[in-house]
């Protein structure tokens, strides 16, 4: 099946639609606003029907299945978007690999935690628990890998569909929740994120191809080139979740709810700078199968832009801290105090994400691996040092001190990989027609 797939030459409907960079970040931005801001009026209806306690357990579980999906799905998205962008494969046959890899992986690694759910977060029920894994596993990672082929073809009209139809679905069911229940249970809620999720994941796939794809089951080609991608973002998943988990099993529940609903409204004034790094996913890698400089470039300008709005926005959150709690009800407004403390977030992240993507695309994902797990082992460290004494402070103080040190690094890995390239170095190599390695020689047989 796979070969007579290799030979279909792609349907008009996903033949990849180049637009400039200011075209597919505005489409990437409307997307991701529309799902973020509906997402704070999903925060604010939640915050009004759940305590702190019970919203911190269910950001919980979503973190530690948010943390699962790229090593359950084998790393599918990134690999998809490789071989799209940088090795040409036809869209709709990556799709049909990297959605085969999102269920059999899923299928496995959920098994194996509903095992573990008396030791891994007893604090959350056990429907509770599977309901949420099989939409983080399974719809979640269907509908992302549709997003990453949408990302390959340049066509991020795909995602600002997808991600509407996300925000205004959860806002409706939120709505609904509201007005038609009377102390709603945690259960019925994320049975209701189910139906929402199971629908996006379905218009993902038509959006992005026209009509549902069909999986085939995953290769072991598919494992051996997914897993750097897995390990890699599975760490990036961890340090930014595991506080979540741990608030929660250090008995900080009121902690964890804070701190969830701080990182959420600081995540609204994320979406300009989520919204070019994903307009910029396929370019990086269409640049990074040929010259590291010219990819290295690319990082520095797209992160001057959005490091500068970083500023801005971190200007704007510490400066309105105060006023944007005021939508919360009164056993929530000390999140006030998690906005302003955690208000460089959003630059922080442009100076992290942008030479990580290089690098990865550049065929050097081993070295952002081991940066990655260095300083995600020391996010958890801290987090483990801190999180007793200091509950969400300590979990803020553990992301600027890993997140600060991985941004770092990152500069200057890309930055020697660069000055290699330049200078001829053998060790690194040139562009790919001149020995510099493709991603099967980085991960051999």
């Amino acid at each position: 099946m796979s070969n007579q797939m290799r030979d279909i030459p792609p349907r008009p409907s996903i033949i990849r639609t180049r637009r400039s960079m200011k075209e597919n970040t505005l489409w990437s931005m409307s997307g991701e606003g529309v799902r973020m801001i509906s997402g704070l009026g999903v925060f604010v209806i939640l915050s009004r029907l759940y305590e702190p306690a019970q919203f911190g357990a269910l950001v919980a579980v979503t973190a530690l299945f948010e943390f699962l999906l790229p090593q359950s799905s084998l790393g599918s998205g990134w690999l998809l978007l490789k071989r799209v962008s940088g090795d040409g494969w036809d869209p709709e046959r990556a799709m049909a690999r990297a959605t085969g890899s999102v269920l059999a992986g899923g299928s496995i690694v959920f098994v194996v935690m509903l095992l573990l759910h008396p030791y891994v977060l007893p604090q959350v029920s056990l429907g509770l628990f599977a309901a949420v894994g099989l939409i983080e596993l399974f719809l979640v990672g269907i509908t992302e890998a549709a997003l990453f082929s949408a990302q390959a073809m340049e066509n991020l009209k795909v995602k600002a569909v997808v991600w509407s139809a996300h925000g205004i679905g959860r806002l409706t069911a939120a709505i609904g929740l509201l007005l038609f229940t009377e102390e709603p249970s945690m259960e019925l809620w994320v049975l209701m994120l189910g139906i929402v999720a199971f629908g996006v994941a379905v218009l993902a796939n038509v959006s992005a191809f026209g009509r549902l794809v069909v999986p085939v089951p995953p290769k072991w080609s598919d494992f051996r080139l997914g897993l750097p991608f897995s390990i890699g973002f599975g760490a990036d998943r961890l340090r930014e979740t595991a506080d979540n988990v741990m608030l929660v099993n250090a008995d900080k529940g009121l902690d964890a709810g804070l701190y969830a609903a701080g990182r959420r409204l600081i995540n609204v004034f994320s979406v300009p700078i989520v919204a070019l790094t994903h307009a910029m996913n396929g370019r990086f890698f269409e640049l990074g199968a040929k010259s590291r400089r010219a990819t290295a470039r690319l990082a520095v300008k797209v992160c001057a832009l959005a490091s500068a709005y970083g500023l801005v926005a971190a200007l704007l959150l510490w400066s309105l801290s105060d006023q944007i709690s005021l939508v919360l009800p009164g056993s929530y407004r000390e999140t006030s105090s998690v906005i302003a403390l955690a208000a460089l977030l959003p630059l922080l992240y442009a100076l992290e994400v942008f030479p990580a993507t290089a690098l990865t695309a550049s065929g050097l994902h081993p070295v952002r691996i081991v940066l990655n797990f260095a300083t995600t082992g020391l996010n958890v460290f801290l987090n483990i040092l801190w999180i007793p004494t200091y509950g969400w402070e300590g979990a803020i103080g553990a992301t600027f001190v890993s997140g600060g040190l991985y941004a770092v690094a990152l500069w200057t890995a890309l930055g020697i990989a660069a000055r290699r390239e330049q200078s001829g170095d053998p060790e690194t190599g040139l562009s790919q027609a001149e020995g510099k390695p493709t991603l099967e020689e980085v991960v051999p047989s």
